[in-house]
């Protein structure tokens, strides 16, 4: 068979000469000009053809079908290469369809946490090859932390494909100081710029570039005002005539719209009509941050902060403020930020370790999920990560895929709603101020990096509390459902048992969140640079929150554990009885050493001093000494 790539913009006209002349250059540009005869003669059944971006074809409707027609009959398989599978409704009409003895779709799926893993470490494995093992797996594990920042932490706004993931791999060493944003924001500029390359000759004009991404930033800002993620064609030309009438210029709004959906930037958005909306969640906060960032001094720009500091509980909100702070680490912003999270969930007391809660009834059955049962040798570390690694998947945590937002953005909550919400705000709180620390070291001054890195506790400290005292209010009534339920089901259950049971299940629930919060608040403190200020803040503060978050942050984020603090805590909490606070710490150093290859020598002293199974170390300090010829 012959296979010729062509790229759809090649097509600019429906006429068979026309199309025909374009099959020939293609051909005679990749295979040569003495063999076309022959190429023109072989049956169908022998000839193939790739057609690259044919979503972008100029041709519409059935222009567009003629093409497909001449390609079915001259061809005898027909690859097109979609940029998405929004367009097949439209690029696939009946007409086309019928030309078609049999067609397929595949899509290129993003990459889970297990598949992100393995493209990573080939990735490195083949970059530094001279490297030990170790220095090389902790480099892995670095970017895979980078490229889940990346991709949206989570709540992913960048689907995990493969070229957003190598993108951020090929200019994370080409990180530096001489942007002036953030880290985070260089990669998300070369995403952007990266698509509007693509355009080409529209961009060879000084000043092009400028000027479109001002258009649409200032759209992006109208979208957020009007609380909406898509826009109309006549939304776009009154934005640009507002624009050209500003800064005395006379960009076109069709140019715009054309080029953007060129680049990928826009789409049109079929179960909206007419509309359009930006092709990836990330881009609209990138643009609308971009905005909001270079008018600090406007008052719309002003108030639109607050409004959303606010508001954090709202995904779109928390994410442009995130990109806010990508672009300008600015005093204003980050007290916008802090003086709401003071105001989130203040009514509640942080939670207090020393304090006994009914709801921690059945404590020794949430002290036993914590610990972990068996820890294993160096060896294992690496089976532990990638069964972790699938079971994320498996459970569809983090699986790179991306909802696009809806139309609407609903910020309006009930009274029933506001706690629930403001739980929800103080997570993305948490997130914010833990990129903005992080991002800015050297700027911040050092007393309000205290004061956010304190903040941030205590606000970690009030959501549990929050969400320990929401939960103990529908106790009662989750209690009775499952009674009645047992009921309707001819279940002969004691209701004592499901008393017990429930309390017991709850027990265990709301353990783990505190163990996940003290990850968390550490997570958000994640830098070698933020150590210092963290200390202080942490250990003025003085509870037992502080200390384990503290002790997380050393042991499971920079991966620095103090054996002496680690045992000095531990002697403390066991002599003030602090069981649970005591599993949290087990928890702690248990996780590191299932997850984190270290001296055999160190993971034997820490099994001991937990009493965890020594089994797996011995074997592995019976392995060194054989090796070693004893």
């Amino acid at each position: 068979m012959c296979c010729i790539y062509v790229n759809g913009l090649s097509f600019t006209a429906a006429d068979s000469k026309k199309i025909a002349q374009v099959i020939d250059q293609a051909f005679e540009s990749q295979y040569s000009t003495s063999k076309l005869e022959e190429f023109r003669k072989l049956s169908s059944k022998k000839r193939v053809i790739i057609v690259d971006d044919f979503d972008c074809m100029r041709l519409h409707g059935d222009r567009r079908n003629a093409v497909i027609n001449y390609l079915a009959d001259y061809f005898g398989k027909m690859y097109f290469l979609l940029s998405s599978d929004i367009e097949l409704p439209m690029i696939l009409s009946s007409t086309a369809r019928s030309t078609l003895s049999e067609a397929f779709v595949y899509d290129i799926l993003p990459f889970g946490n297990k598949k992100r893993k393995e493209l990573i470490s080939r990735w490195y494995h083949l970059q530094e090859r001279n490297r030990e093992e170790d220095e090389i797996e902790a480099r892995v594990d670095k970017s895979i932390a980078q490229v889940n920042t990346f991709l949206g932490n989570g709540a992913y706004f960048i689907p995990a494909m493969p070229i957003f993931i190598v993108g951020v791999l090929q200019n994370g060493d080409a990180m530096t100081a001489t942007y002036n944003g953030s880290q985070y924001g260089f990669l998300y500029e070369t995403m952007i710029q990266k698509s509007l390359s693509t355009i080409g000759p529209d961009y060879a004009v000084s000043g092009s570039y400028n000027i479109d991404v001002s258009i649409v930033s200032q759209l992006a800002f109208y979208m957020l005002q009007h609380k909406k993620t898509f826009f109309s064609e006549d939304e776009l030309a009154a934005t640009v005539k507002d624009f050209n009438s500003v800064k005395k210029l006379t960009a076109s709004s069709q140019d715009v719209l054309r080029k953007m959906c060129d680049a990928k930037i826009f789409y049109q958005d079929v179960s909206e009509g007419t509309s359009y909306k930006f092709k990836y969640p990330y881009i609209f906060y990138y643009f609308a941050g971009h905005y909001l960032a270079y008018h600090l001094s406007d008052k719309d720009a002003q108030d639109m902060i607050e409004y959303m500091s606010s508001r954090l509980y709202i995904e779109d909100y928390g994410n442009i403020i995130i990109f806010v702070c990508h672009f300008a680490n600015n005093t204003n912003v980050i007290e916008s930020i802090l003086l709401n999270a003071y105001a989130t969930l203040e009514h509640y007391p942080t939670f207090d370790f020393s304090k006994s809660d009914s709801m921690f009834s059945d404590i020794q059955s949430a002290i036993d999920a914590l610990v972990p049962k068996a820890i294993g040798s160096n060896e294992d570390v690496t089976v532990n990560k990638e069964r972790s690694l699938s079971r994320l998947d498996a459970a569809g945590i983090n699986d790179g895929h991306v909802e696009q937002s809806n139309s609407i953005i609903d910020d309006d909550v009930t009274d029933k709603e506001k706690d629930l919400a403001a739980i929800s705000a103080s997570f993305k709180t948490l997130e914010v101020l833990g990129q903005i620390l992080q991002n800015y070291p050297g700027e911040i001054d050092g007393e309000l990096k205290v004061d956010m890195i304190d903040e941030l506790h205590k606000l970690g400290m009030r959501s549990v509390q929050a969400i320990i005292q929401t939960i103990g209010y529908v106790e009662q009534d989750l209690i009775d459902f499952i009674v009645d339920r047992a009921t309707q089901d001819g279940k002969n259950f004691r209701r004592e048992d499901i008393v017990s049971a429930t309390k017991k299940f709850l027990s265990m629930l709301l353990s783990g969140m505190v163990r996940g919060m003290i990850n968390m608040v550490a997570q958000s403190l994640n830098s070698n640079h933020l150590l210092y200020a963290s200390k202080e803040a942490l250990e003025k503060d003085g509870t037992i929150s502080s200390k384990l978050v503290l002790a997380e942050l050393k042991t499971n984020c920079l991966r620095a554990p103090d054996y002496q603090e680690i045992a000095s805590l531990k002697d403390h909490l066991d002599r003030s009885n602090e069981h649970f606070a005591s599993s949290i710490l087990s928890s702690i150093v248990g996780y590191y050493l299932n997850y984190n290859r270290c001296d055999y020598r160190f993971r034997a002293k820490l099994c001991s001093l937990f009493g965890f199974s020594e089994k797996n170390t011995m074997i592995e300090t019976s392995k060194l000494l054989l090796g070693q010829g004893y």
